[in-house]
């Protein structure tokens, strides 16, 4: 037989998919531009998943060029392997799905995904905000659904992580921010990020692009303003770019988790930066005054802020251990960086309201100088009121969830 020596047929062009917005609300779309019909009676600033050009289709067919070629040819975030840009059955699947809820999607299973068909990425996403009452949390965070053995350790730490937006706006903490931090002074990059928080909690279908928006221009004005030199503006930033990170990792906004990946790295650059205060350790002495407080209430500022720099430390590379795993980046998990920190196991202490009850809980409660993330003199003789929500974070991901709830049993407490 003959070779056949005709030309190739040419591909018809990609018809245009679904807006993101009617994806994620499960609507119908008339794939409209620059906005579809519900777009347009609804005010919404469709969005839509760019079509591979020509060349890339040609690539794809006969898949000569690889992911990494493509990527530097066109920019196209790498938090996802399944969102290259050379696989167009793969875009047209993300245009068809019926399992889009509260725009979370499964980007991480499937042939090309980084952990498995197993893995429930619809879990691993931060639900819509609810409103905040003193009975609920605002955000209902969920499990991860990461495999049995990484789940048991991890999906608490997850589940707090997911709620940092809310408790900040609401509480004015989180488990590694003091409550009493920024009392007296918060520094304009968290006055930002707070601003972004509580913009973030209203988010609905209407007003989504603009949140959104905001959010980005939050994350550029930080990154772009020179590093501080005082500690307390110094941990403001860190902290506001992990709240930053946190939202668009967890939303499930595509274009969200994909700005979160390019600036991950800054993330760790600044977990870094703390090392300076984290390392500090101001030796207390064994009783602090009780009058006059003046002395005790320096004692005291001192300690919060370096708590909080250690405790805001580890829960970076905590998150960025996360992500490298759900990545699939075991080098990254591998890392020894954060073992040498220490941070201070006594909810009595991090919990105290006032200088008083500060003082009298260092003299008169034990708390304990968690060092290399070792727990055992805890285990041996703490009790479940020495431990906080920090302390359970840390504690589950050494023990995992069972065992830690049996520790607390064991010494009647609970979880």
């Amino acid at each position: 037989m003959l070779p056949d020596h005709s030309e190739p047929k040419k591909r018809r062009p990609q018809k245009r998919k679904s807006c993101i917005e009617c994806i994620q609300a499960k609507r119908r779309c008339d794939c409209g531009g620059p906005a579809c019909v519900r777009g347009v009676k609804q005010k919404l600033a469709c969005r839509y998943v760019p079509s591979p050009s020509p060349a890339v289709q040609e690539l794809s067919a006969n898949n000569i060029a690889s992911n990494e070629q493509l990527n530097n040819e066109f920019c196209w975030p790498t938090l996802f392997p399944e969102l290259q840009r050379n696989d167009v059955a793969l875009l047209e699947q993300y245009s068809s799905l019926e399992n889009f809820e509260n725009g979370s999607f499964d980007v991480f299973s499937g042939p090309h995904g980084m952990v498995g068909p197993n893995f429930n990425t619809s879990k691993f996403t931060l639900p819509s905000p609810v409103p905040y009452t003193p009975s609920q949390p605002a955000i209902t965070a969920s499990s991860s659904g990461l495999p049995g053995f990484a789940a048991s350790r991890l999906d608490y730490g997850l589940e707090q992580l997911k709620l940092a937006p809310s408790t900040m706006v609401y509480k004015m903490e989180t488990p590694w921010s003091h409550h009493l931090l920024y009392e007296e002074y918060m520094p304009q990059s968290m006055h930002d990020a707070l601003g972004v928080c509580a913009l973030y909690l209203t988010k609905n279908d209407m007003n989504s692009s603009f949140v959104f928006k905001h959010i980005e221009l939050g994350v550029q004005k930080l990154l772009e303003s020179p590093v501080p030199e005082k500690p307390i503006e110094l941990l403001a930033r860190v902290h506001a770019l992990l709240l930053y990170q946190i939202i668009r990792v967890f939303d499930g906004d595509i274009l969200a988790r994909a700005q979160a990946e390019r600036d991950i790295s800054h993330l760790e650059n600044m977990a870094y930066s703390l090392q300076s205060i984290a390392n500090q350790q101001e030796a207390l002495p064994p009783f602090l005054p009780l009058y006059p407080t003046e002395t005790a209430k320096g004692l005291w500022k001192t300690w919060f802020l370096q708590e909080s720099a250690r405790r805001t430390f580890l829960i970076c590379f905590f998150y960025l251990a996360l992500y490298c795993l759900v990545k699939g980046k075991k080098s990254f998990c591998q890392d020894n960086t954060a073992l040498p920190s220490t941070f201070t196991a006594s909810s009595h202490l991090w919990h105290a309201r006032s200088v008083l009850d500060f003082a009298i809980a260092w003299k008169e409660r034990h708390h304990f100088v968690i060092t290399d993330l070792s727990y055992d003199e805890l285990r041996k003789v703490g009790t479940p009121e020495d431990i906080e929500t920090f302390g359970k974070i840390l504690l589950v991901s050494d023990m995992g969830i069972d065992d830690t709830k049996g520790w607390l049993y064991t010494r009647n407490g609970c979880f």
